[in-house]
């Protein structure tokens, strides 16, 4: 349970991290700015960042891992037979896949909506964000990409 608990984790504390380094970044926005242009090699460098800035980093490391998440999601529905005739997980072979064992069931739950999730709402926000953004581009006449532009 602790090993599979430990996979859902990091991604959700990849996104934690990911929102305190904006939420922390942006009170200090100014004073980077004003030590940058201070310095001759970097005249002329703009460090402007915003909150969406953090939502795009988060994106794009999800949309990196995704094949890994998606793998972590469906280990609790790899059952193969063990030497002693019951199922286990194959990549936790001391968790019994039995409708009797209270671990295997709450994992079953957790790694359910978790697969969702990774599998369902992630891809859905994406094709979303690229036909709000398409639209727009085609509507202005490739003036303004809409509330998307952080994506692309």
């Amino acid at each position: 349970e602790l090993e599979l608990g430990f996979r859902w984790f990091v991604p959700c504390f990849f996104a934690l991290v990911t929102g305190l380094s904006v939420v922390l970044i942006l009170p200090c926005q100014s004073q980077v700015q004003a030590l940058v242009s201070t310095m001759k090699m970097w005249q002329g460098l703009s460090l402007r960042l915003g909150p969406w800035e953090g939502l795009r980093v988060l994106v794009f490391g999800l949309s990196l891992f995704y094949a890994t998440l998606l793998q972590w999601g469906m280990i609790v529905f790899t059952c193969i037979p063990s030497p002693n005739g019951e199922f286990s997980l194959a990549m936790f072979p001391h968790v019994r896949c039995a409708t009797s064992d209270k671990a295997w069931k709450r994992a079953v739950v957790v790694g359910s909506a978790y697969t969702v999730c990774v599998l369902a709402l992630f891809p859905m926000v994406l094709y979303l964000a690229w036909r709000q953004a398409a639209t727009r581009i085609n509507d202005s006449r490739l003036q303004c990409k809409g509330w998307w532009r952080f994506l692309f």
